[in-house]
Formats: structure tokens, C-alpha cells, sequence
């Protein structure tokens, strides 16, 4: 859901996730064994990350890193790499 400073309803934003995280204009989306981004406040779909051969529970982005909790462990990337990647 989206609100304005002053606390006010302005937009409902649907999305299929277990896991979210919001990092500046950026909201990060666990959604099976993809991370989404989306750029706020119009929710614009920018990148994917496939996570394929991870159990994902959660994440965290901090530092140009994230940070990938698993059944297995914690793993960290460098967010330069994952780019990359793509």
C-alpha cells in the first residue's frame, strides 16, 4: 500500500511475495526463487534475480551486498556481481 507523509490511503500495489525489502526508491520482491526490483512510487518492474539453486527464506540488501538466508546458510553476494549476471 502506498501513503502520502501525511498518513493518507493513496494506492494499493498487488504483488505475489514471501519475503519483501525496501531499499531507498527500490522494493525488493522474494517470489519463489526470483528476487524482483521494483522502482517506487509507480512500481516499475526493473530486474529480476534468479536465485535457482537456493532454498531462499529472506534476504537483506545493505552495502552493495545481499545477503541470502537458505536452509542450508547464509550467503552473501556482491550486488556489482549479481548484476552481471543477469
Amino acid at each position: 500500500a502506498l501513503f502520502d507523509v501525511f498518513g493518507t490511503y493513496i494506492q494499493f500495489y498487488p504483488i505475489v511475495s514471501t519475503f519483501i525489502d525496501l531499499k531507498n526508491d527500490f522494493l525488493f520482491s522474494l517470489d519463489g526463487q526470483n528476487i524482483k526490483v521494483f522502482k517506487l512510487p509507480l512500481m516499475d518492474h526493473i530486474a529480476s534475480i534468479n536465485l535457482s539453486d537456493q532454498s531462499s527464506e529472506s534476504f537483506k540488501i545493505m552495502n552493495q551486498k545481499l545477503y541470502l538466508k537458505t536452509l542450508t546458510g547464509l550467503f552473501i553476494y556482491s550486488i556489482k556481481n549479481l548484476a552481471n549476471n543477469k
